[in-house]
């Protein structure tokens, strides 16, 4: 009778575990994995890079604390599921949108990024070239016709509105704006304010008027004008400078 000798077995290597353990490409990945996160979180969310000053310059009637605030609520953003203030990270575009919305004076914005933790932030003011009323009721105009600021007194031209405009608003044409300032600064006499209809009604420190036309070239209106000024012709009610021949009364 033959007797059974049982069979020895050799435990396998754990040849799956070595080759994993051996694979370059997947420790490649862990690492590279490992290093974007260290960079997200550097980048993102450490304390270093979060911005903590913002410096403000241009300003002249337009106060520090307004803009301030204004960047101040726009500095956030959420990256992922984390909400940061990363100088990274910081919207621009959203800024100064912002900032030209809720402050109609400011003309244009730069800003800047000074590492680490700074935003820099300079502006320029629109100009008033002109005052306009309604009643009592006054608002400085650049010369693009932009209502942009309730006045703090005559700047420039002086005239007329129909309604009450919303700060921002564009009221008049810029070429009509153009005509004013050139008539206020060129003609040889000093106009107190200016009356728009369906003509450019001028009136003079004297008290009588001026009619001028879009119509017709305005350079070559006031020169008319100064050359009646030039004879030492006042009139008592005005000079009509509308048409070919120039009338006056």
């Amino acid at each position: 009778m033959k007797r059974y000798k049982p069979k020895k077995y050799r435990k396998k290597p754990k040849k799956n575990k070595l080759k994993v353990l051996k694979n370059k490409r997947l420790w490649i990945l862990i690492l590279t994995l490992l290093l974007i996160g260290i960079a997200f979180y550097f980048l993102t969310l450490h304390s270093f890079f979060q911005i903590k000053k913002i410096t403000l310059s241009g300003n002249e009637k337009i106060k520090k604390e307004n803009v301030i605030k204004i960047v101040e609520s726009n500095l956030s953003s959420d990256i992922l599921f984390f909400n940061t203030k990363s100088i990274f990270f910081v919207n621009f575009a959203k800024i100064e949108r912002e900032i030209k919305k809720v402050l109609p004076r400011v003309k244009s914005i730069t800003l800047k990024r000074d590492f680490p933790e700074t935003i820099k932030i300079n502006i320029k003011e629109k100009v008033p070239v002109g005052t306009c009323c309604l009643e009592d009721k006054c608002f400085y105009v650049n010369k693009q016709g932009i209502i942009f600021a309730k006045s703090e007194g005559v700047i420039g031209f002086k005239t007329n509105l129909n309604s009450v405009p919303e700060l921002g608003e564009k009221v008049f044409d810029e070429n009509l704006v153009s005509s004013l300032c050139l008539i206020k600064d060129k003609a040889n006499i000093e106009i107190e304010k200016f009356i728009l209809e369906e003509k450019i009604t001028s009136i003079t420190s004297e008290g009588w008027e001026i009619y001028f036309t879009q119509e017709k070239n305005i350079q070559d209106q006031i020169d008319n004008l100064n050359l009646i000024l030039d004879e030492n012709i006042h009139p008592e009610e005005y000079i009509d400078l509308r048409f070919e021949k120039i009338f006056y009364k």
